[in-house]
């Protein structure tokens, strides 16, 4: 990540983002249930809330404001209570409604789910694609028009309802002709798109798959090694300048011609909890790119925003405040000082820690899977880095491998998103050098009092 990650955020609310696609709304009934149905083996749930939000195009429109970005969006919705609910939602986000076209007797598209004691029960659709007259499609291509140089970046937010259609396409590609912007594309399909050369393409694994047809010989649980090899042919095929396909729990790949893929982390979650997060990786990569990110930069900002929105339950958004808590939240070794500091506060706020250690001058899966379990053992996570001496006498006269110093500059400047992807973040975890074996014993003296040990 950029040395200057502070800055890079702060220049998020200079960005303008035009978002064009298929808005819906997202409707969630929460409560609890206790009883099976008489009239069915069915739970009957009591509804203790309500909450409407905007979906699809207008959740991608809503990240975007949520990061602190301007941002108009273009679509078209019913003429409908469920329509009214979907603009004051938008509203309520911050986003630019002008140019939302209204279509009487259209129904808007919803999706209300029913979830009880945190478990999804049920999800009821309405609406179907959107049938325009002549004159509805000439507004939102004027609507595009007029917001085309006003953007520093386009999103194109398809979810297969009829808003993007061929013509849309077509006027995208004549104004990007005109003036260069980067668009950065979420569709089923990102092949209808090549001829526009996207910036950035974001299918999912399974759209990937799609596109590239028959995959003799695939087999779960396979999935990051097979989308590694797809890099040429996905850059092909979507004619994108980037493509970063999405792995659910197991993160990201971007592809970039000529470059190694580059992969980010995920922290595994309920479905449940999923629903949006395609729509937040998108819109907070647009707008770090759109800032002056690196893509493997914007990459891990959308690889974090996603991280914090897949914590709650339904559709959401991440803020900006909340990016930057946990981006410039860098880990840092502390002393022994400071940690009896941090075990002190976290005494006091009935918080469970556990420490390890490890000679880590050979970093290997054996270490992150015993961190992981160790995390999430624990409200905070103490980890010891054995030192020098300490790993030549316990693996002999040609360790360590990687010195001390090499060791403090990988745990200094490993990404956050890639710690957040094993719960560590600088919330919740400190790194503490053991220079002997006599502070390794004072160490274990000092959290004894209540804490828990892993070895």
């Amino acid at each position: 990540m950029t040395s200057n990650i502070s800055g890079l955020l702060a220049r998020f609310p200079r960005v303008r983002a035009l978002v064009v696609g298929d808005a819906m709304l997202d409707v969630y009934l929460r409560g609890s249930s206790t009883r099976i149905c008489r009239e069915a083996p069915v739970p009957i749930v009591t509804v203790a809330q309500r909450e409407a939000c905007a979906g699809g195009a207008g959740n991608a429109a809503a990240a975007v404001a949520g990061l602190g970005a301007s941002v108009a969006l273009v679509s078209a919705i019913g003429d409908d209570a469920e329509g009214t609910e979907l603009l004051a939602a938008l509203g309520s986000a911050g986003v630019d409604t002008d140019s939302l076209l209204r279509l009487a007797g259209h129904r808007t598209l919803a999706k209300e789910r029913v979830i009880a004691d945190d478990h999804l029960l049920v999800r009821f659709d309405q609406g179907a694609g959107v049938f325009m007259r002549r004159a509805h499609r000439d507004r939102l291509v004027a609507a595009i028009e007029r917001h085309w140089e006003w953007a520093d970046v386009v999103i194109i937010s398809d979810y297969g309802y009829g808003v993007v259609d061929q013509e849309m396409i077509d006027t995208l590609q004549r104004l990007r002709q005109r003036i260069e912007r980067p668009v950065v594309v979420d569709a089923p399909d990102p092949r209808a798109f090549k001829d526009l050369r996207p910036t950035i393409v974001k299918p999912s694994f399974a759209q990937a798959a799609q596109m590239l047809g028959p995959l003799p010989g695939w087999v779960a649980g396979d999935r990051v090694e097979r989308t590694r090899s797809w890099s040429d042919r996905l850059l092909a095929a979507t004619g994108a300048q980037a493509v970063a396909v999405t792995l659910d729990v197991e993160g990201a790949l971007l592809f970039e011609p000529g470059q190694e893929p580059f992969r980010t982390f995920a922290r595994p979650v309920p479905n449940s909890h999923s629903v949006g997060a395609g729509d937040t990786y998108v819109a907070t990569m647009a707008v770090a790119a759109a800032a002056g990110a690196t893509l493997p930069e914007a990459a891990e900002l959308a690889s974090m925003a996603t991280s914090i929105v897949v914590e709650s339950i339904g559709t959401s958004v991440c803020t900006l405040a909340e990016l930057q808590r946990r981006m410039v939240g860098q880990l840092k070794i502390i002393s022994r000082e400071a940690l009896a500091n941090v075990v002190a506060d976290a005494r006091r706020a009935g918080k469970t820690f556990v420490f390890t250690n490890g000679c880590f001058d050979i970093l290997h899966p054996g270490h992150v899977r015993v961190i992981t379990q160790a995390r999430a053992a624990c409200d905070r996570l103490i980890l010891g880095l054995n030192s020098d001496t300490s790993v030549r006498r316990l693996k002999g006269p040609e360790r360590p491998v990687q010195d001390e110093r090499a060791q403090d500059s990988w745990a200094r400047r490993l990404s956050p998103a890639a710690w957040e992807a094993t719960g560590l973040t600088a919330e919740c975890f400190s790194l503490v050098r053991m220079q002997a074996d006599a502070q390794f014993a004072e160490t274990l003296a000092m959290l004894a009092d209540g804490a828990s040990r892993a070895a």
